[in-house]
């Protein structure tokens, strides 16, 4: 038994050498890793990085759009030339190009709603994040605690078992001066045995709780991580002398969730109106500056007058032909691109009115979908509302019924140690037996579990009051 123990104690400092080897975080650096480098944060940044491009989009909806457009065509057999018109058979080649911008004027006030809702939208996101951090936060602060909490059970357990050790020494030079029976000593070293295994589960319950801190972390090696391990003061529970109203006052005033399901109404808001536009004119300035090009339109060098007879003259019987002049031109030539730019070119200004009478209804349904929209997101509003209140009333309960927790767990766990240092002096001296002991053991071990158990849900508890009331952690 006693060549167990020694291989039980040159684990527990190999062990504890090793975790010597590892980096130990603050709770800060916890939490300021965890910010930079959660997939749920990095997720939600980048959905505020799209709400503010989606921002300046619609800001960039005011202005006025500029179009170029342009195509070349090769034609074959009979067709209409674009260019003159004019039916033909000949093969050709053909080209335009426009230039085009639309100015919306009135729009119902669709891309002023639109603008609006996407700063709304854009504000609901970084509160969405920062709702997001908030949780992560918790989640972490509650994990880290877990670890100090688990940690000082281990040192108790490491702490009884090397009493139990010095206990076992003690039976045993009783038993071999004949004072104490065989089975007291075989209690003792059973004893030594149990208080190795709660160590052993001790410390795998620190094991358990830092690799689950790491996963939230998503660190890929948790084996090189360890945590910092600070006294930790009571705090001094000023939080419970406020009501849970109270306190929910002022929470719903800070919490960002509260604030992003608000803004989510506007954003529902917002969206309404967009689709009540529809209702009105669309009103827009159009402007454009066309040309054409085509092979088949000809030049010519110049004209020449010429005499060509047009009939005869009955004159007494005898016919005098009739003979007149006209221009003729001569050096046929395609026009070229440059001369027919600017020979075709075509400018136009106009002012369009859009205004759907009638749209199969299309209308109304979006406007009663936004309708419900609204009132999905008053729902969510009072979903957020009713949750936080109850969260907070429950927390404050909680963090009450801790507080007294803890302080009967304390008392109790003075007493057991009392009883405890009592017990093993009257073991010592082979007043009472072995199970009597162990008895008294196994009351201050509960007792303590207990109060640490207590303290650090205590603790936690007030913090995450705390942090309701201010935000911060």
């Amino acid at each position: 038994m006693r060549k167990s123990g020694y291989l039980l104690l040159s684990i527990f400092l190999s062990y504890s050498s090793f975790a010597q080897d590892k980096k130990a975080w603050t709770l800060e650096e916890c939490i300021h890793y965890a910010l930079e480098n959660n997939i749920d944060v990095r997720q939600q940044g980048q959905n505020v990085q799209m709400a503010d491009y989606n921002r300046d989009a619609n800001s960039a909806n005011f202005f006025p759009n500029l179009t170029f457009s342009s195509g070349y065509n090769w034609n074959f057999g009979y067709n209409i030339d674009p260019v003159t018109n004019l039916p033909s058979s000949a093969n050709r080649q053909t080209g335009n190009f426009s230039l085009s911008s639309q100015w919306v004027l009135f729009d119902g006030l669709a891309n002023v709603n639109q603008l609006r809702q996407g700063r709304i939208d854009y504000l609901a996101a970084t509160y969405q994040l920062e709702s997001i951090k908030n949780d992560i936060t918790v989640n972490i602060s509650s994990t880290y605690l877990q670890i100090l909490m688990n940690k000082e059970i281990a040192a108790v357990a490491l702490e009884q078992k090397n009493t139990s050790a010095l206990m076992l020494e003690s039976s045993k030079a009783q038993y071999d001066a004949g004072s104490i029976a065989y089975g007291d000593y075989l209690q003792a070293e059973s004893q030594l045995a149990s208080d190795e295994q709660r160590l052993i589960q001790a410390q795998n319950n620190v094991t358990l709780s830092i690799l689950s801190l790491a996963q939230l972390l998503q660190l890929e090696d948790p084996t090189s991580f360890d945590v910092v391990s600070p006294e930790l003061d009571l705090p001094a529970g000023s939080v419970l002398a406020r009501t849970p109203t109270d306190i929910y006052t002022t929470a719903r005033e800070v919490q960002p969730i509260v604030k992003a399901s608000e803004l989510n109404i506007q954003s529902a808001q917002y969206s309404l109106y967009q689709s009540q536009s529809s209702y009105w004119p669309t009103i827009s300035l159009q402007a454009a500056i066309s040309t054409n090009y085509s092979n088949r339109i000809f030049a010519y060098e110049g004209v020449s007058d010429q005499t060509i007879p047009i009939g005869f003259w009955n004159n007494s019987g005898s016919a005098v032909p009739v003979y007149t002049t006209t221009s003729v031109p001569y050096g046929r030539y395609s026009k070229n691109f440059g001369t027919q730019f600017s020979d075709n070119l075509n400018e136009y200004v106009g002012v369009n009115l859009v205004w759907p009478i009638f749209s199969r209804f299309q209308i109304r349904n979006r406007v009663r979908q936004q309708e419900f929209a609204v009132s999905q997101a008053e729902l969510e509003l009072d979903r957020v509302e009713n949750q936080l209140r109850q969260t907070i009333q429950k927390a404050h309960a909680d963090a009450q019924a801790s507080l007294k927790s803890y302080t009967a767990s304390s008392k109790a766990a003075e007493a057991a140690e009392e009883s405890l240092d009592y017990a093993r002096i009257r073991r010592e001296e082979g007043a009472i037996s072995q199970y009597e002991y162990e008895s008294a053991r196994n009351n201050y071990l509960a007792a303590k579990s207990q109060q640490l158990q207590s303290k650090y849900d205590y603790i936690f508890k007030v913090r995450v009051l705390e942090f309701y009331l201010t935000n911060q952690l």
